[in-house]
Parts: C-alpha cells; sequence; structure tokens
C-alpha cells in the first residue's frame, strides 16, 4: 500500500510539473517581457556559437593548409606515380566528337567506379595503389596522419543529366559545342576524414534520384537528397531536400545541433510547378517553421506567393489610401506569427507596413512591422532600436569581433 501510495505521488508531481513545463510557453508576453524574450534568446544563441568554441578546428584546418602548402609547394615533389593514373581515368570519362567543321560534341561520364584508389602522399613523393574506395592519406609536416576515405553504399545508378548547347561566334562563323554529361548516384555516399585513425569530420549524403532517359526534365522528375556533417559536436543536417516535379510538391528542412543540443532548426514545404516554354514558376501552399533553440518558434503560411509578387509588380498607386488597401490586401496573404517555448500562444505577428512619401513624384514602399497582442504595432527599425537592444547590439559586435580576429590570426595569409 505504502509502495503504491509513493508510486501515485510520483506520478502526480511528474503531471504537475509537466503541466508547469508545457504552459511555459501558452501565456502571451507583453511587449517588455518579449524584449527581454529576444534579447535572452540571441544571447544564449551567441554563446552556444561563440568564436572559442570553434577555434580547435579554426587552428587544424589553418595548420593543415600551410602544411600542404609546405609539402605541395617544391618542384621537386614526385607526383610522377599518379600522371599515368590520371591520364587513363580521364581517357575513361571523357569522349570528344567533331560532327562537322562547326559543331563538336564531348561527353563525360563521371562515374565513382572511375575514381577508385588509394593515394598516398608521402614527404617527397606520391603514391598510388587499388583500392574498393577512394582513400587519400597525407602525413602533415607535425606527423599527424590524416585519412580521407569516399565510400558509395547501395545501388549505384548512372544518371544522364542531358545535353547542353554552348555556341559562339569566331569572327566567320558560329561554332557550337554540344556538352553531354552522366554521372553516378550511389543510394549513399560517406566521406569521412580521420586524424591519427580518429574520426574527425564526416559528411553523409542520401539520394533518391528519378530522371528521364533523356536528361534532367524539371517539369517531370523527382530528385532528393539528405546531408548530415558532423566536426568537433557541432552536427548539420539537411533532410530531405526534395522537389517531385510531376506534383509539384518540394520540402526541405535543416536541422543544426550542437554537443546533442538544438541550436536552429527549419522547415519548408511548398508547391512549386516550372513552365520552360513561358519561363515561369509558381509557388502556392508555402509552409515555414523556424526553431531557435527550443526557445523561440516563428511560423509562417502562404497560399499564393505568386499573387504577392503580382500586387507588388503591378501596383501603381494613386494615392496613400490606395497604397495602404493594397498593402492590407498583401497581408492577408500570408502568415507569420511568433511563439515561445513550444507553446501554442501567439507572442507577435509580422507583416508589411504600408510607407508613402509625397514629392515631386510621389514613393511608395513597404517595412516589416510587428504587432503584439495588446494591439501596439512597430516597424522593426523602431522597435529594435539601440536604446532597447544595445546589450545585444554590443555583444554582437563583438562576437563578430572575436570571429575576425580568429580568422586573421589562422588565416591572414589568405589576405
Amino acid at each position: 500500500m505504502k509502495k503504491l501510495f509513493l508510486a501515485s505521488l510520483f506520478v502526480m508531481m511528474s503531471l504537475v510539473a509537466c503541466d508547469k513545463i508545457n504552459q511555459k510557453g501558452n501565456t502571451p508576453l507583453n511587449v517588455d517581457e518579449q524584449k527581454m524574450k529576444f534579447v535572452t534568446v540571441a544571447d544564449d544563441l551567441m554563446n552556444e556559437l561563440a568564436a572559442t568554441e570553434f577555434e580547435d578546428v579554426m587552428r587544424t584546418v589553418s595548420d593543415l593548409y600551410l602544411s600542404c602548402e609546405s609539402t605541395f609547394a617544391s618542384d621537386t615533389y614526385d607526383v610522377s606515380a599518379l600522371e599515368s593514373v590520371f591520364e587513363e581515368r580521364y581517357d575513361a570519362i571523357y569522349s570528344y566528337e567533331e560532327l562537322n567543321q562547326y559543331t563538336t560534341r564531348e561527353s563525360y561520364m563521371l562515374l565513382l567506379s572511375n575514381l577508385k584508389g588509394k593515394i598516398t602522399f608521402g614527404k617527397n613523393a606520391a603514391t598510388f595503389q587499388n583500392a574498393d574506395n577512394t582513400v587519400i592519406e597525407y602525413t602533415d609536416t607535425d606527423g599527424v596522419n590524416w585519412t580521407a576515405e569516399l565510400t558509395p553504399v547501395g545501388n549505384v545508378q548512372n544518371v544522364y543529366l542531358g545535353e547542353f548547347v554552348d555556341s559562339w561566334y569566331n569572327g566567320s562563323y558560329t561554332r557550337e559545342e554540344y556538352i553531354r554529361i552522366t554521372i553516378s548516384v550511389p543510394e549513399k555516399l560517406v566521406v569521412a576524414l580521420k586524424k591519427n585513425g580518429t574520426d574527425y569530420l564526416s559528411v553523409t549524403y542520401m539520394f533518391d534520384v528519378a530522371v528521364s532517359s533523356g536528361g534532367l526534365d524539371v517539369s517531370r522528375d523527382r530528385v532528393a537528397t539528405a546531408l548530415t556533417f558532423n566536426v568537433d559536436g557541432l552536427q548539420v543536417t539537411i533532410n530531405n531536400a526534395a522537389y517531385n516535379a510531376s506534383s509539384g510538391s518540394m520540402e526541405a528542412s535543416t536541422v543544426i545541433t550542437k554537443d546533442g543540443n538544438l541550436i536552429f532548426s527549419e522547415r519548408l514545404t511548398a508547391e512549386a510547378k516550372v513552365n520552360e516554354a513561358a519561363e515561369t514558376v509558381t509557388a502556392k501552399n508555402i509552409n515555414m517553421e523556424v526553431d531557435i533553440m527550443g526557445a523561440m518558434q516563428i511560423k509562417g503560411s502562404c497560399p499564393s506567393l505568386n499573387s504577392i509578387i503580382e500586387i507588388m509588380d503591378e501596383s501603381e498607386p494613386q494615392s496613400e489610401r490606395d497604397w495602404e488597401r493594397m498593402v492590407n490586401n498583401m497581408n492577408t496573404m500570408f502568415d507569420i506569427k511568433v511563439y515561445f517555448d513550444g507553446g501554442n500562444a501567439v507572442q507577435s505577428i509580422v507583416n508589411f507596413e504600408p510607407r508613402w512619401q509625397d514629392g515631386s513624384y510621389s514613393s511608395y514602399w513597404v517595412e516589416p512591422a510587428i504587432e503584439f497582442n495588446d494591439g501596439s504595432r512597430y516597424l522593426f527599425e523602431e522597435y529594435f532600436t539601440g536604446s532597447d537592444f544595445d546589450g545585444v547590439a554590443n555583444d554582437m559586435e563583438s562576437f563578430v569581433e572575436r570571429y575576425e580576429r580568429l580568422l586573421n590570426r589562422y588565416f591572414d595569409f589568405i589576405y
């Protein structure tokens, strides 16, 4: 009975705690409270991405670059072992035809199978040996061994991208050069960089491609890819960046984490149609979600982007009231709201403010504005002022200056 009572008490306490957490973003904040929230989010974001967090990466890249420059800058470095291999591989991927005195055709078969092999860059010479994947090995001037390996995983399909034409007038007649390109597309491609045998950087690409036999057709084909990048605790993931021409659907999402903690995420979905003949693009049903460190969410939607663009392009207002009416019409065609802490309370909305100036010729334009629950409304430049966000502005300046100092320290040889 005692155990049952303690278990019940624990569950009740957990529910109360969860309820408090869930309520955190469910209460609208006033204007001043939101200013404090914006400042907190900005400061936390700068702290997570501070220059000092990535100094080791910058130092490593700089040292590796300088080491390679020292190793390969000498005219005496021997790459003869690679020359015949490169010539053989190039002959396998390239072909040339002269169709007539005015027209030529070049074909490129960029296949992963032609990249296989292990290249070792020694102190004074490079060597080559056969390998199942593409491997590059190098020991820098500090004795650090670096190994980069490119590994295709799953089925590999050869995709014909199409034939492209380049023409020019040489002074007496027009020459045309047709260029055909075919590439290898694996289901997954892994690029790994090891430092003294330990994983240092990795990039993984995922592909899902359906291309017409006659080449890439933006009105019919489907292309989807995903990417994951890892280095020193920072992970950038692009999930399913995809476009399906037949349905017009497109989507993409990005997630950035550091040591497993969310830094930034965004997700975009839309319907887009390309009309090659008319050279037009139609975009509608656009939805976007942005999350900054789990503390601030921005959600937006737009039923038809073209409608907004048409109003902007075709607008010729004859009066300030006429322009206000057009801008108000635009504001009904999209919806951008700000939320905090994953809650469902709308904290503020963002839209356009009509601006008008009389003179010899009346000028008109729009500026972004932010509106709060109490009905107050400010232009961005009026709300995000130096007086209210002076600390953030100073912190941002210091944030940028620290990166500038690091770049100058480790990459001054570039400038």
